[in-house]
């Protein structure tokens, strides 16, 4: 079967896979480069900092090589993606760096709340923590504060979300982004986690047409981690933050904070959508009484 004669909707999810492809494939080449010329040496410190970079280099390697691709169809990597800073206010970012803040700490204190498996807690403070050890720990947050953030956003709210909205309704374009997005985090928990910021970055990222707002929002989210950092260091500041009053109090102030920012941003009217569900669950009451 001939590629250019499935319908938009194969093609488009076609293209937006091969972007995902890409850029799991080349850092995973490139973090394999890493294990074999360090693992010889037998330095942990040193092998840590070493993968940290190669992983690094072969993510921005694939936003350079797709850009490269858009490059040939006459689009600069801003064009491609609407990364666009110049066309929002710093008060508008600085907002929405402060709704990522609070989306991040209320999602961590949920899953602190939730009756989840011990076992998945462990394995998922294990691996938080762990980026922070060694001695690339301003390397470290150098990646997750800002490198992380541009190179994903780049790829999913900018590559793939654009080319998704050219064949799907921007609702799908968005969860589908999301999920991928949230099952390249492989952990059970980072999923749900990354799922549920995924939807958000890319509602930030398609409703307002810049992708300027969902990095923005992203940093906010992985600056809401930094505290682990402390934490190794101060177990008792690790037991404080655990506590239940503390952790309730950051997800109503984090989550309320986050979304009334949000809704300013995005200018969603509350009052609309509470009538269109409204109309909707009366439309459906009415058709239950009919059944019966």
């Amino acid at each position: 079967m001939n590629i250019f004669n499935l319908p938009v909707k194969a093609k488009t999810a076609l293209s937006a896979a091969g972007i995902l492809a890409v850029y799991l494939l080349i850092p995973s080449l490139f973090l394999m480069l890493a294990l074999t010329v360090t693992l010889p040496a037998g330095d942990g410190a040193g092998s840590s900092v070493a993968e940290s970079l190669f992983t690094v280099t072969g993510c921005l390697a694939a936003v350079l090589l797709i850009a490269g691709r858009f490059r040939k169809k006459g689009l600069s990597l801003a064009q491609a993606t609407r990364l666009a800073p110049l066309e929002m206010s710093k008060a508008a970012v600085a907002r929405i760096l402060a709704a990522g803040v609070g989306c991040g700490v209320a999602l961590s204190a949920l899953l602190s709340l939730l009756p989840l498996p011990a076992r998945w807690l462990e394995s998922y403070d294990a691996l938080a923590l762990s980026a922070f050890e060694g001695e690339g720990r301003i390397l470290a947050v150098l990646i997750i504060t800002f490198i992380t953030p541009l190179s994903e956003e780049l790829i999913f709210r900018g590559f793939m979300l654009r080319i998704l909205l050219g064949g799907f309704a921007p609702r799908w374009a968005v969860l589908i982004t999301a999920a991928a997005f949230g099952l390249c985090h492989m952990h059970p928990l980072w999923i749900s986690y990354a799922f549920l910021c995924g939807l958000l970055l890319g509602c930030l990222a398609a409703g307002l047409d810049n992708l300027t707002a969902s990095l923005a929002f992203h940093i906010g989210v992985n600056l809401s981690s930094l505290p682990a950092i402390f934490w190794r260091d101060a177990p008792w500041l690790a037991r404080f933050g655990a506590s239940w009053p503390l952790l309730l109090l950051a997800l109503a102030v984090g989550g309320g904070g986050s979304a009334f920012l949000l809704i300013r941003e995005l200018k969603v009217d509350l009052r609309e959508k509470w009538a269109v569900i409204s109309d909707y669950l009366a439309r459906r009451g009415k058709g239950a009484l009919r059944k019966t």
